[in-house]
């Protein structure tokens, strides 16, 4: 019986000392996980190119046969600078389909909607946007709401949406992801409680290919809407 008290004493100490050393993950510095990705994705980094991106970053590479990159953005926040990432996949279809705060966006959705609803060639058939009932609490915009509404038709599209929905601290719903001009993009906040985040990609860095995989799922569909 002391034998075995001895054991789980031992056993115990020695959990809280692990628990408490410093993992290896949390001493990874932002430069070398951004290195690491690059490997794991066999993709090239370099510094963000565009003007107004200092310390800003990019890894482009290939995945099944898409053009993609990766970005690891630092911006100025209210007090401390803040971080972002963005997984982006470039389409030759021009869809640009976005999902945002009703509150804060009634405006910006007025004028996409009245743009994106009368044709210039043919004023009498119109289009309305068809907002499946899961995406009702968002204020969704589109430029082209026919091709929207295939698109929210897609069950797997459907699946892939409704899991990056987020709630935000207010109550408000958003999306981490939207489509500008046909690049797919997926953002990993700073925010432990939103999905994706950042902390979770750096922790498990092989579980971008998940998301990836639910990227492509939506690349397919607007390349087949584009060929009909």
């Amino acid at each position: 019986m002391t034998a075995l008290v001895v054991f789980i004493v031992v056993a115990a100490l020695t959990g809280i000392a692990l628990l408490s050393a410093k993992s290896p993950l949390r001493q990874v510095t932002r430069e070398q996980f951004l290195q690491q990705l690059a490997k794991f994705l066999e993709g090239q980094l370099n510094p963000h190119s565009q003007e107004g991106y200092e310390n800003c970053f990019k890894i482009t590479f290939a995945y099944d046969g898409e053009d993609c990159v990766f970005e690891d953005l630092e911006q100025k926040g209210f007090k401390d600078k803040v971080y972002a990432g963005y997984l982006k996949i470039k389409t030759p279809n021009k869809l640009t389909l976005t999902f945002t705060e009703k509150k804060h966006s009634l405006k910006i959705r007025s004028d996409i909607f009245l743009a994106s609803e009368i044709s210039t060639q043919a004023v009498e058939k119109r289009v309305r946007l068809q907002v499946p009932e899961y995406l009702k609490d968002l204020n969704v915009t589109a430029n082209d709401p026919a091709m929207a509404n295939e698109l929210f038709e897609d069950k797997k599209v459907a699946g892939v949406l409704k899991k990056m929905k987020n709630v935000n601290d207010r109550g408000y719903a958003f999306l981490s992801l939207g489509i500008i001009d046909g690049i797919v993009t997926l953002e990993f906040h700073e925010q432990n409680n939103f999905k994706p985040n950042l902390a979770s990609l750096r922790a498990d860095m092989a579980s971008i290919e998940d998301y990836l995989g639910d990227m492509v799922i939506i690349v397919r569909k607007l390349n087949q809407l584009l060929k009909q």
